[in-house]
């Protein structure tokens, strides 16, 4: 993960016409960030500590890799509509981790060669752009998104959130991908429909008290006004 954060995130920015990685860091909005966080985890037993961020990007996606790392985009904030649609999407994307969905990834699109060069240290950063290049393009199976509804349903239940939020934000996405969103929401092609999603987390679309107070819902949309971390340009 700490191999591949930074090229991923590079990736992404290119995508976006940035010309540096900024990483978001107002300090109310972090703590906000801090607190939804462990309130979606709860109790969960993680191999690691989640390491979440937000980067100042204005594609809408979140993604997680190896290691509890966890990229959330500016856009995807700017999108929901709700705490709970960034809390459905924090434990969807945690339940990647607990799984090592992309680990599995790696492995499926590079090979163990490459990838235990990479964990090693000794095959450079053009084979971990390589890797970061197969995470952004691979996308998961069917089955590796339903497994992390699974996780994100079980989380946001011991959480005391609704799964509402989860169902709503990516039910927007489908209904959006055909239209302004544009080809870089393919990267939701694998998900299950939106009818699939809901028939699947039904129960645990409960009422439900939402997940953030309306002052902490707005410090968290305003995570990237403030203040950057991390700025790196790209050459």
């Amino acid at each position: 993960g700490d191999e591949l954060v930074g090229t991923a995130s590079e990736i992404f920015a290119r995508l976006d016409g940035q010309t540096s990685v900024k990483v978001c860091n107002a300090a109310s909005g972090r703590a906000v960030l801090r607190q939804l966080t462990e309130r979606t985890v709860g109790g969960a037993e993680l191999a690691y500590d989640l390491r979440v961020r937000v980067l100042d990007i204005s594609l809408i996606n979140a993604f997680a890799l190896p290691g509890g790392q966890i990229i959330v985009f500016r856009g995807l904030l700017d999108f929901a509509v709700s705490p709970d649609e960034v809390a459905g999407v924090l434990a969807h994307e945690v339940g990647h981790v607990i799984a090592r969905h992309s680990t599995k990834r790696i492995l499926e699109a590079m090979g163990t060669g490459l990838f235990f060069g990479v964990l090693l240290g000794d095959l450079g950063s053009s084979a971990a752009a390589l890797i970061g290049r197969s995470l952004v393009e691979a996308g998961y199976s069917r089955d590796d998104e339903i497994e992390a509804d699974a996780i994100a349903a079980r989380l946001l239940r011991d959480g005391g959130i609704s799964a509402q939020g989860l169902v709503e934000f990516f039910g927007r996405v489908e209904s959006s991908a055909a239209g302004d969103l544009g080809p870089l929401l393919q990267v939701f092609s694998s998900h299950p429909s939106g009818r699939t999603r809901a028939e699947m987390l039904r129960d645990s679309m409960h009422k439900a008290p939402p997940s953030l107070s309306a002052a902490g819902w707005r410090a968290l949309q305003s995570i990237c006004d403030e203040s950057f971390t991390q700025s790196q340009d790209l050459e």
